[in-house]
Formats: structure tokens, sequence, C-alpha cells
């Protein structure tokens, strides 16, 4: 064999042994990376210097037991990967929530706030970060590290935003909050959404009134509506038109007065405050311009058709006054308004009208006195079709009520 083919066999055999040996190292780290996210103990005690797999590990331990103390075994291996690792913040927290234990507090405060600068991505930091500066009376601090943990780990919103509505109560609390709404946060639609049937409505109002003109946007919506209907039912009338205007700045208020079946009557921004059509199985409903509504009803049918809130004057009398027109000869659906005082819970009954169907056309006047102490009422039109196959139509119009 010449020397010139054995050095090209022996060259052969090494890249081979080397191949061999970057393929079983590719394998090797491949098992030990899904090791890290099936098993982090195996992982961990595979290579206890890895400082991802001592993280995964001590996190498995805090999610079980959220009072886990970092042993000095782990601090050491924390300290060990970032030898091998200096820009570690996993280790870095690891390592602060072992000095915290250690009630070592200036140790722990510098690992936690350069793991901090690292990444702000680190969940458990983050809520120990919060921690750290509600102990402080740092308000600006805690929201700050709210936002970072909120930012990467919406799924949080759960267990904080009540801590965060609850905090509403505070006026620097709010005033820290309000510059994410202006930024845009990610997380401040669901959060405002929370609050706004988690907080107390005083402070709910006093968060949100300085900048419910920022709150317009549709993924505000059903927030600011609830604000709205809640502030009404609380009484606060004044206040509840004001938000109104400011969320909906082209609804005049005198409009929001209209009693009928308008543009304005019908805009979701005003939640319940306008008419809510019902969207239920066998109801058919359009509004024609004149304020009033057309239903055709497929039997079998029992259920509402109509709701809305509306504001009153405590201890004044009202006429109520409607058109009603049945279409056909057949049997007709019978219908029935109720009305019940929306600022109590549960709901206060206070009139109830069942409509006349023995002639097609009818005009029908009544008197409604809003009880004291109640500034809002709820009036539901409802039906429940005759047996039968045939559809029901009529239409209601002319709606009003007026004070007299």
């Amino acid at each position: 064999m010449s020397t010139e083919i054995a050095l090209k066999r022996l060259t052969l055999a090494i890249l081979a042994a080397v191949a061999l040996a970057a393929a079983c190292e590719a394998a090797t780290f491949s098992y030990f990376s899904y090791l890290r996210q099936t098993s982090p103990r195996s992982a961990n005690a595979m290579r206890p210097q890895d400082g991802l797999a001592l993280l995964a590990r001590i996190n498995l331990e805090v999610e079980r037991d959220p009072s886990h103390l970092i042993s000095r075994s782990d601090a050491s291996a924390a300290r060990a990967s970032l030898d091998e690792r200096p820009l570690n913040e996993g280790a870095l927290r690891i390592l602060g929530a072992f000095y915290d234990g250690q009630r070592n507090v200036r140790r722990a405060d510098a690992a936690m706030l350069l793991a901090d600068k690292l990444s702000r991505r680190d969940m458990l930091n983050q809520l120990w970060l919060i921690e750290r500066s509600v102990a402080r009376d740092d308000v600006k601090g805690a929201i700050r590290h709210y936002h970072a943990a909120l930012s990467v780990h919406p799924e949080l919103g759960g267990m904080l935003y009540p801590v965060l509505s609850k905090a509403l109560a505070f006026g620097e609390v709010r005033d820290a909050l309000r510059p994410y709404i202006a930024s845009e946060a990610s997380w401040m639609p669901a959060f405002i959404a929370a609050a706004s049937t988690q907080a107390d409505v005083r402070d709910l109002a006093a968060f949100t009134t300085p900048v419910a003109t920022m709150l317009t946007g549709e993924h505000y919506q059903a927030a600011a509506a609830t604000i709205i209907h809640r502030l009404a039912v609380a009484g606060k009338t004044q206040a509840a038109l004001d938000f109104a205007g400011k969320i909906a700045p082209d609804i005049r208020r005198q409009d929001i007065a209209i009693f009928g079946l308008t543009d304005a009557t019908r805009d979701p921004r005003l939640g319940r405050l306008s008419w809510s059509l019902s969207q239920a199985d066998g109801v058919n409903s359009s509004v024609d311009g004149s304020g009033g509504v057309t239903v055709s009803l497929t039997p079998p049918f029992s259920g509402e058709i109509a709701a809305r809130d509306v504001f009153v004057t405590p201890g004044r009398r009202y006429q109520f006054s409607q058109r009603i027109e049945y279409e056909g000869d057949g049997a007709r659906p019978q219908l029935r308004w109720s009305a019940s005082c929306a600022n109590a819970t549960p709901l206060i009954p206070i009139w109830e009208q069942v409509l006349p169907k023995s002639a097609p056309k009818t005009h029908e006047l009544s008197a409604i006195s809003a009880p004291e102490n109640c500034s809002i009422v709820r009036f539901t039109l409802s039906a429940q079709t005759p047996d039968g196959q045939i559809v029901s139509i009529f239409n209601i119009n002319n709606l009003s009520l007026n004070p007299f």
C-alpha cells in the first residue's frame, strides 16, 4: 500500500471519528435540552453546574411550594453557573432568593436588581421586586415591575389584577398607573376590564375619569361601558354622563335622554344605557327611522326582546307612551313591559304592563312612579308566542317616557 493511500485512509478515519464525536455531542445536547423542559430534576442531577437546568428545577420547586427556601448547595451551584455563564439572570435570581432567606437584604437586592438589568422576562424575579418595592413604599417602582411582569406574562393578570384593583384606593397608585394607559401598555386593557368590575366605584372613577378620553378604543369599549353603568347604579348620574361624554363625545347628552330607539340610544359604547335587542333563536328585530322596532317571532319563543336602563329623577312620576301594531289576523304573541329599579341588587320591580292583543293597532299610555332613591330604571320588553307554527310579527313605535 502506498504512503499516499495510507495517509488518505488515516485522514478519513480521523474525520469519521470527529463526525461521530460531534454527532454524539449533538445528540447528548439535544437530549439534555429535552430533559431541562420535561424533567428539570434529572437534568440538574446530570449537570449540576448547568444554570438553566438548576433554574428549571428551582422554578418547579417554587411552583409547587411558593415558600420554598433556596439551599446552600443550590446557591453554590448558582455561583458556579455564573462562572460558566456570567450573564445569567436566572442564577442571580436564585442567589438573590438565597440571600433573602438569609435576611441579607443588601446582597439580595444587589443580585435581584442585577438580574433585572440583564432581563425583565423572569417572572419570579419581577414578583420579588414588586414585593420589595411595596415594602419600601416605592409605588412607582412597584408599578414598573408590575408592568414588566404583565407585559411578558399576561397570564399573571388573574393573580395581579385584583391586587391592583384594590390598590386603586390610593392616589399615588392611580397616578403611577395612568402613564401606562397613555403609553398603550399591552396589559392595560385587560386590567381596566378587570378593575371595572372589581374596584370600588369611587376609586375606579378617580382613576379613569382624568384619562377617560384615552379609553375610546374598541379594546376599552366594554370596560368603559361597565364604568358608566356602575356610576349610574351608584346614583352618580352626573359622573356617569360626564364619563359617557368623554368616551363618546359625538353623542349629545340630550340624545341619551331620548327613550326611543335612535342611533344614540343604540350605541354600544353606552352599554346598558343603550337599547339591547335580543339575539336569541326565534327573534328577528329591525329598527326603523322613527325610533320603533319591528319584531318577528318564530314559535315556540318565550323571553326578553329588548332592554335598556334609563335615568330618572327619584320620586318623579312619568308617562310611558307607545303604539303597537300587529301584522296578520292570526294568533298574536303576549307582550309584556316591566320596569325595575336598577340601583338595587337584585333589581326591585316597580311596574309591569301586559299589552292588549285584541286589536291590530293600539296606543297605550301608562303612569310610572320612580321610587325615592331610584335614579335608574331598567325597562324590559318580553314576549311569548302562542301555540302553533305561524310566525308572529309586530311593531312598537312612538316610544316615549316623559315626566309629568
